[in-house]
């Protein structure tokens, strides 16, 4: 008998799912043009907050001393001395330093007469009594021992203190007008003549300068 023939197997088809990516289109953004902020906002300063109220430091490591005028008697005085400046001190005056006390040196710039004020402990500041005006002066803040020496800390600048009264220097400038011209000028001799307001004006003024006894006429 005739061998019988195996039926082929049937070929598979391989098949090959292909899977296409779907691209996916972002939303169109439309650009709008940049928002002008206010002006005033711009101007408008930014307060920062702070947790804690901030506090003035109690010093700045400084070793001076500055004076201001505050009017033709008084002048004003504040000052630190450092760390380093106050131990130099205390080596160069030795046992002496217990017994000294801290002091501002007040000088006539012109002639460097002085006088001295004792200062209370831990005071930076002192307001100082002159006592005349049209004076330059100068401090200095140190320490004065029991013996009369003297240990200088630091020293101010130099200010002058302001007149009390009026300049004795009168020029052209500033000279006091012929007020009787003007007067005369503005029809105050004559009747019905110029502006009755200036006239009533001048005619006060003259009289104010005529009674005052710090002005005589030549």
């Amino acid at each position: 008998m005739p061998l019988k023939k195996k039926a082929a197997e049937p070929k598979v088809k391989k098949t090959i799912k292909k899977t296409r990516r779907k691209l996916v289109r972002k939303p169109r953004v439309k650009k709008t043009a940049p928002q002008k902020q206010n002006i005033d906002q711009e101007k408008t300063p930014v307060i920062q907050k702070f947790d804690k109220p901030f506090e003035l430091p109690q010093g700045y490591n400084d070793n001076r001393i500055v004076i201001m005028v505050r009017d033709p008697y008084w002048i004003f005085a504040y000052w630190e001395i450092n760390g380093n400046r106050f131990e130099e001190i205390k080596r160069e005056l030795d046992n002496k330093f217990y017994g000294s006390k801290l002091i501002l040196r007040v000088y006539d710039a012109v002639n460097w007469s002085f006088f001295d004020i004792s200062i209370s402990n831990g005071a930076n500041n002192w307001y100082i009594n002159v006592g005349r005006p049209n004076t330059a002066y100068c401090v200095d803040v140190g320490f004065l021992t029991s013996d009369g020496t003297f240990v200088c800390a630091a020293r101010s600048n130099i200010v002058t203190t302001p007149r009390d009264g009026m300049s004795n220097v009168i020029d052209e400038e500033w000279m006091i007008p012929d007020w009787g011209k003007m007067y005369a000028l503005s029809g105050g001799f004559r009747a019905r003549a110029g502006s009755l307001e200036i006239r009533e004006m001048v005619e006060m003024r003259l009289r104010e300068q005529i009674s005052s006894p710090g002005i005589s006429s030549k």
